[in-house]
């Protein structure tokens, strides 16, 4: 009786290990997940301003790198690069004012900068978020928003409306100082179209007629008689 409950013990003692070691098991592959995921990608937010910093530690050419930056109505980017990529950063923060002229009304002013930016590929995709309620006091609306880096209008697609928020998209050539904003459109200017005379069909063109002014020559008294004299001896 004691040998059989010996046993039981013992496969319970057994059965028990097991699933502790089940777990160390499955706790280390989580930590080691995690350890990757943050080693690829560790994102810090500056305190100090609205600005984010996202590290890269590696990154593989030709995987897309989704950053979430969340600033200035620029809610996320997605980066490819065209090598890989160690110990780098992406740095995106809402500026003051941007280099080049804009003629127009800014909701936001971004700069989106990296060490690396050379690696980066053409066709950066860009998510914006903006809330709604404060487009109205700027004198923008749903329709007008346009995304602009470093001077030039790209194409943006109203994507949805969300819990008062406008989703848009857009695709960037690079990284730089964005806007997004409502460019003001300059009235064309009317160019008077030239009056064209057209010829005269049928109808003769009257020229003036200059009269000439026949002028008598006045003959004197004696011119008179020499000439009868000398019609009288010829």
């Amino acid at each position: 009786m004691a040998k059989q409950k010996s046993a039981v013990t013992k496969k319970k003692e057994n059965g028990g290990m097991r699933d502790k070691v089940f777990w160390v098991i499955v706790s280390v592959v989580f930590m080691l997940s995690a350890v990757v995921i943050l080693t690829n990608i560790n994102l810090q937010t500056n305190l100090t301003g609205n600005s984010v910093v996202q590290t890269i530690s590696y990154m593989k050419a030709g995987n897309e790198m989704f950053l979430e930056t969340k600033t200035g109505g620029i809610q996320e980017i997605v980066v490819t690069f065209n090598e890989d990529v160690k110990n780098s950063l992406i740095k995106t923060e809402e500026v003051d004012d941007v280099s080049w002229d804009f003629d127009g009304i800014a909701y936001s002013k971004v700069k989106i900068s990296s060490v690396v930016e050379d690696k980066i590929n053409e066709g950066i995709k860009v998510t914006l978020k903006i809330k709604e309620s404060d487009l109205l006091p700027v004198g923008i609306s749903q329709g007008d928003i346009r995304l602009f880096v470093n001077g030039k209008e790209l194409e943006t697609v109203f994507d949805k409306s969300s819990d008062g928020y406008l989703y848009y998209t857009s695709v960037s050539p690079s990284l730089g100082e964005f806007i997004i904003g409502k460019e003001t459109v300059k009235a064309v200017e009317e160019v008077p179209e030239p009056i064209v005379k057209e010829p005269i069909v049928g109808k003769a063109i009257e020229e003036p007629v200059i009269k000439e002014e026949v002028v008598e020559e006045k003959i004197g008294f004696f011119a008179k008689i020499g000439n009868f004299f000398k019609e009288l001896f010829a």
